[in-house]
């Protein structure tokens, strides 16, 4: 888990200290907040502090991708089709990355961490001057990818929502602070040491000989394995931005616990969940998104 090196974790948490230190100043004299306008520069410093590769092609999708978004909002003839073309243009680094597992002779030309995340929020950008028409200016765009808490692994931010906590950050409280440092912590405390625990046990009892019964406790152990790691990933990104002001969104409501199947799904990866409702149910039904849905 590179993101939960010490290295790593150092740059994630001095980003979010400069943002921090830049919103605080430029409230206290200017009596506005230019942490929206920094961003764009943590970002680029803790991804190419990880990977300079990774830096080159996450710019490198962010400028391709903002170019069709530029070109579908001004696009009056051919429109729908030209949706179609873009949507499936944005997903060819992600099936390429996958294409490479299986066929291993391909050349990795490119590095491909968070690629799933930046695929489904293009795809939302996409969306939304599609059924808005309204355009997306450049910075906000750009940040709105390499956004660094939610890089990797997510929650998944829908452009319109985005779009009201980076146009408007929230005042952190002396509470708020004390809030969001409990749920890094909590997040820390799952990935690196609920995790560990889980995993030498499953790792236990597939060096036993199995029975149905431990079959079934290998399946309900990879279902905590996953929800520990994302659910503990989503905590750490939750803590981080929300502390420099972007309200980030929920991605897991107690998931184990719930009363029903139903409310698993709508409680297990939440971001995601609504992520294909909206961009395949609801379209498919016919339903036209809107601006503050």
């Amino acid at each position: 888990m590179w993101y939960l090196e010490a290295d790593t974790l150092f740059l994630l948490l001095a980003a979010t200290g400069a943002m921090l230190l830049v919103s605080g100043v430029t409230r206290m004299l200017f009596k506005k907040d230019f942490a929206p306008k920094a961003l764009l520069l943590a970002d680029i410093a803790v991804i190419g502090c990880i990977s300079w590769q990774l830096l080159a092609f996450s710019a490198g999708y962010v400028i391709i991708t903002f170019v069709m978004i530029k070109h579908l909002t001004h696009r009056k003839k051919g429109r729908r089709a030209l949706f179609v073309i873009y949507c499936l243009a944005c997903t060819i680094p992600f099936f390429y990355g996958r294409m490479n597992e299986f066929f291993p002779q391909l050349p990795v030309i490119i590095v491909f961490i968070g690629i799933a995340y930046h695929m489904l929020k293009a795809v939302d950008a996409l969306y939304f001057v599609y059924y808005t028409e309204m355009d997306i200016p450049f910075f906000t765009y750009a940040n709105y990818i390499l956004f660094f808490p939610t890089f990797t692994a997510g929650p998944i931010f829908r452009y319109r929502d985005w779009l009201r906590v980076y146009t408007n950050p929230k005042k952190l409280t002396l509470d708020d602070f004390i809030a969001y440092v409990k749920r890094f912590i909590r997040g820390m405390f799952k990935k690196m040491v609920v995790l560990w625990f889980v995993t030498a046990v499953f790792n236990r009892i597939l060096d036993m000989e199995l029975h149905w019964y431990l079959c079934a406790l290998l399946i309900a152990l990879s279902y905590i394995t996953v929800y520990l790691d994302l659910s503990g990933y989503s905590d750490i990104a939750i803590a981080t931005g929300s502390v420099m002001g972007f309200t980030v969104p929920e991605n897991f409501r107690k998931p184990l616990s719930a009363a029903s199947f139903t409310i698993f799904w709508r409680n297990w990866h939440i971001t995601l969940s609504d992520w294909v409702r909206e961009h395949i149910f609801v379209v498919l039904n016919g339903k036209r998104l809107k601006r503050n849905e």
